[in-house]
Formats: C-alpha cells, sequence, structure tokens
C-alpha cells in the first residue's frame, strides 16, 4: 500500500496465491467515516455515488505479491515481482499507472545487481526507488537507492544491516521517509537510519498480520490483514 496526500492506494486479490490483480485508490478526504467504505453494497444510493466518485480501481494487472508499491501528485508505482522466486538473475519490471484514470502509463524492466532480486520495494517521487534485498540465503539487509534518467534505472547500495530482525516473520512492508527505512514483521516494525544502523524498534501484540508500510513527513502507515485496516502514527 502506499499513502500520498489523501490518497490511499492499496492491491486487491482473488486469493494469496496471485500475482495479478487490481489496485484501488481512495481519497481518503472524502470517507468522513472510518468504517463507511465496508459497506458500499449496503448504504444507501446517494451515500454510495458520493463514495464511489472517490474511489478509483485499476483493470486486472501483474502486481507481483503487492507489497512494493509507492506514489506521487500523478502516478501509481509497481514493482511487479515474485515472491515465490527466492533470488538469482531474473530481472523485474517497475510499472508506472496514472492515478487519473488506473491505466497502466509506461513499464521498465530492472535488475538491482547479479543474484539481487527484490521482494520489498518503495518509491519516493518519480525519479527514485529503495528497494530491500533480503532474501539471498545471506544474514543480512541491504538497501538499495535507484535513480531514473529517462527510461534508465541506475541502482547504487547505500546500507546495510548485519543479522536478522527477527526470526518468526518474513518481511511484511518496507517504507522510506525523513531519510529512515521502516521495515515491518507481524507485531514489530525497525525504524533504520540511511547506512542500515537499527534505531527504534515498535513492537506490537496485534495477532494480525502487517500487508504494508509508507512513510509521509512525519506520519507512518500501516495496513493489517482480516480484515482490511489502515492506521496512522508519527515517528
Amino acid at each position: 500500500m502506499t499513502v500520498n496526500g489523501n490518497d490511499f492506494v492499496t492491491s486487491l486479490y482473488s486469493s494469496d496465491s496471485d500475482q495479478h490483480g487490481h489496485l484501488a485508490l481512495y481519497n481518503l478526504g472524502a470517507i468522513k467515516s472510518k468504517y463507511a467504505a465496508q459497506n458500499l453494497t449496503t448504504m444507501n444510493w446517494s451515500t454510495f455515488k458520493s463514495y464511489a466518485n472517490n474511489i478509483k480501481v485499476s483493470p486486472y494487472i501483474k502486481l507481483g505479491h503487492g507489497q512494493s508499491l509507492g506514489s506521487s501528485s500523478n502516478y501509481i508505482y509497481v514493482l511487479a515481482n515474485d515472491n515465490k522466486y527466492n533470488n538469482g538473475p531474473k530481472s523485474e519490471e517497475v510499472m508506472q499507472i496514472r492515478k487519473s484514470d488506473m491505466q497502466i502509463n509506461k513499464i521498465w524492466t530492472i535488475r538491482v545487481a547479479e543474484n539481487r532480486y527484490i521482494h520489498n520495494a518503495t518509491f519516493v517521487g518519480d525519479n527514485t526507488m529503495y528497494a530491500l534485498f533480503h532474501n539471498g540465503g545471506y544474514d543480512r539487509y541491504e538497501y538499495w537507492k535507484l535513480t531514473r534518467d529517462g527510461d534508465n534505472w541506475k541502482a547504487t547500495e547505500v546500507g546495510a544491516t548485519n543479522g536478522s530482525f527477527i526470526s518468526n516473520s518474513p518481511v511484511q512492508g518496507f517504507a522510506y521517509g525523513n531519510d529512515h527505512f521502516f521495515i515491518g514483521f507481524n507485531d514489530n516494525i525497525f525504524q533504520v537510519a540511511k547506512n542500515g544502523a537499527a534505531q527504534k524498534h515498535y513492537r506490537f501484540n496485534t495477532k494480525r498480520e502487517i500487508e504494508g508500510l509508507s512513510a509521509t513527513n512525519s506520519k507512518l502507515y500501516v495496513q493489517f490483514a482480516q480484515r482490511a485496516e489502515l492506521t496512522e502514527g508519527k515517528f
């Protein structure tokens, strides 16, 4: 998921094994009730029209596992990766999707480095992506910055963390804000400096899966699964 201004975008799938699905964009400024968007099929017609005018849904497209999203004022970005592919030389696709009509505008093929297949990434504006590498059998986390010049993406490693943050959950979200990385695991979020130094550890007891993070200004957004819920906090 990703939040930019009042725009909240999340990925929607028919099953947890799918790698194709839809993106849904919600205008948070127009959703006055925390719970109303759950009840679109039962609310009265005038209220439905008001909410429907502020929700957009993309066509059925390739999304990977849906935890590598970002957004700017006009576009949504997706790193459409294969979460069943552990690591190796495969390339990955970056999709640029117009917010105006939720259609794909551009597709780039990228590869960060030899044997560096990325499972989690976030986007900062239209020309910068931060990627987290952690799935190659190495006891470390690597942080890569990718910058776009025209249609070319250049990758540079900016930091690394040796060891493992926790052992009982895969990475469930990755975000960047105010020169910090945020890595989400179930019931745990870590704040990490750009060079990889761990700074803070936030621990919860929700007993629910985290399904994405997004950071903007001094706010951290966390999406939980079962049922879907968006939360907001400060860092």
